[in-house]
């Protein structure tokens, strides 16, 4: 059975030790990060936001994120999302300096740097994929999205 970790967002009090930050450092220690990212490259794939959107996941957590894959040994660890969430990344707060690694486009700078791959069997018309090539490349894949939905699904 797979076990579930949660970290409750209300503290019991407003001691340090009980804010969601501290939470979420125990939640990540708890886990056994270097049997999977030991002397790997990580890929922390985002949703960077865009728009007028803004319920992303703060540069706070994830600079946390970030420094606990580093502690666990990962040989580099970076994040990546889509060519233009990238580019607009810095109004959100996310920059190299705050997150602790480099964003990236998946695709690559020139946005062309990806890998297709058959759909077998077919859906349809859709026989192929293409993936960027940033995540393909690494050898571990952190998806750290936020829940998210669109208008049509009533919230998002």
């Amino acid at each position: 059975m797979t076990e579930l970790l949660l970290a409750r967002y209300a503290p019991k009090n407003l001691e340090p030790v009980n804010s969601i930050g501290a939470k979420w450092e125990r939640m990540l220690e708890a886990l056994d990060l270097g049997a999977t990212v030991q002397s790997r490259s990580v890929c922390v794939k985002m949703h960077l936001g865009g728009g007028t959107g803004y319920t992303t996941i703060h540069p706070f957590f994830t600079r946390i994120l970030v420094r606990k894959l580093r502690e666990a040994g990962a040989k580099r660890v970076f994040i990546a999302d889509s060519p233009g969430a990238v580019l607009a990344a810095v109004e959100r707060g996310y920059t190299t300096e705050t997150v602790g690694c480099p964003i990236v486009s998946i695709s690559g700078l020139s946005d062309r740097f990806v890998y297709t791959r058959p759909v077998n069997p077919p859906l349809g018309d859709f026989t192929a994929v293409e993936i960027g090539g940033e995540v393909l490349d690494a050898e571990v894949l952190v998806d750290f999205s936020h829940v998210k939905g669109h208008g049509a699904c009533g919230f998002g």
